[in-house]
């Protein structure tokens, strides 16, 4: 009993409002309010329908300030407005719940400001209209709106932004990261673990991740460095990869492809280029239109690979001390050629000029096989 009502006292505690004078502030009249935020159990839940700014800081005790804006009203009917303002706040087992609504009749704008103790264990932030910041949060942090950017940083934990058409900008996550956009860019500077980067239309950046990504957008998508490995998909624009470390599996509907280092490759073209240097482990690449240009990495066990293009070059650079067996084959009816700098790799065409060029060998005695198919000329350079 005494448990409940205490848990009973914060929630009063959550609700003492203090309202302010209504003032004018250009076009719009303002009131501002403000408040305590008890949360018992350390994990809290806001609910409201405008911006929202939460900043956690190392022994505060938890408030808000709501500033309430009405345009194009006179005084009497801007108080009015504001009187309809409804806040509770109750709790869900360790969950405190501090909601903010308005009447449906208004045209009330609202701006949330939130101090936060910074070791709240986890802290959601609900909007139905606005943009959301966060910061300095050492628990984990869901933010999701309706309509409206996102902002992140030095978060503790894990993290979920979630917007209905607006871009999500993220500064350092120690935990996991799940971000989902309407169809608004998404940026993410650094991740301690797994991250979900998914956007109906616009650009995916990622800096590094601590774990695993997974990124799909209609736009361009950059990473910089992957802890682990990479799973990119894109409707119509670039895929770049600085440095993964693990699987590449890259899709585009039209754009081009570079890996720049990797432990295997696994990528597909519609209609772009394939750039793929710095490859240890299996490397397959096919693209419908444009060329392919493959580096091997020196010492690393290649497996069976293949590259393939139906309108387009393939150069590969093979390292010196890379065990390799190759089979290259170009179906030109004589117009294209196969370039192989190495003796052990020999080059037959056919006499008739009419079937393939082939070209066949094994490099260092051999090993998985590297398999070539081009509508193009193929280059077999040494490294």
């Amino acid at each position: 009993m005494r448990v409940a009502w205490l848990l009973a006292l914060a929630a009063g505690l959550c609700c003492a409002q203090q309202r302010g004078n209504i003032a004018r502030e250009g076009p719009f009249f303002v009131e501002t309010s403000s408040g305590p935020i008890v949360v018992p159990a350390g994990k809290l839940k806001i609910v409201t329908s405008g911006a929202v700014v939460a900043r956690g800081r190392e022994g505060a005790a938890g408030a808000y300030t709501l500033k309430q804006r009405v345009k194009g009203a006179d005084r009497s009917e801007a108080e009015r407005q504001f009187r309809s303002l409804r806040m509770r706040t109750f709790n869900r087992g360790p969950l405190t719940v501090l909601e903010f609504a308005g009447g449906e009749d208004t045209d009330v704008e609202y701006d949330l400001t939130l101090t936060l103790p910074k070791n709240l264990s986890s802290v959601s932030l609900v909007t139905h209209g606005g943009a959301i910041e966060a910061y300095d949060i050492d628990g984990s942090i869901e933010a999701d709106t309706a309509a409206g950017r996102i902002q992140l940083d030095r978060i503790g934990m894990n993290a979920i932004a979630k917007t209905g058409g607006g871009a999500i900008r993220v500064g350092a996550v120690s935990g996991m990261l799940r971000c989902v956009s309407g169809g608004g860019a998404i940026q993410v500077d650094r991740t301690g673990g797994e991250v979900w980067c998914d956007t109906a239309g616009g650009n995916v950046s990622i800096g590094e991740a601590g774990g695993p990504v997974h990124a799909a957008t209609a736009g361009n998508i950059q990473i910089g460095h992957a802890h682990s490995s990479v799973s990119a998909h894109s409707e119509g624009g670039l895929i770049a990869v600085n440095e993964a470390g693990g699987l590449v599996t890259a899709q585009t509907a039209g754009g081009s492809i570079q890996v720049e280092s990797s432990l295997g490759v696994r990528c597909e073209s519609a209609a772009g280029a394939i750039r793929v240097k710095g490859v240890g482990g299996p490397l397959r690449a096919y693209t419908v239109a444009g060329s392919i240009l493959a580096e091997l990495l020196p010492g690393v066990q290649l497996e069976d690979s293949s590259l393939n293009t139906t309108l387009g070059d393939i150069t590969v650079f093979i390292p010196s001390n890379v065990a390799v067996s190759v089979r290259a084959w170009n179906d030109n009816g004589g117009r294209w050629r196969i370039v192989s700098e190495f003796p052990e790799i020999r080059v037959r065409t056919d006499t008739s000029r009419r079937g393939p060029m082939t070209a066949e060998g094994a490099l260092n005695g051999g090993g998985p096989v590297l398999r070539i198919s081009a509508a193009g000329n193929i280059y077999l350079r040494r490294k």
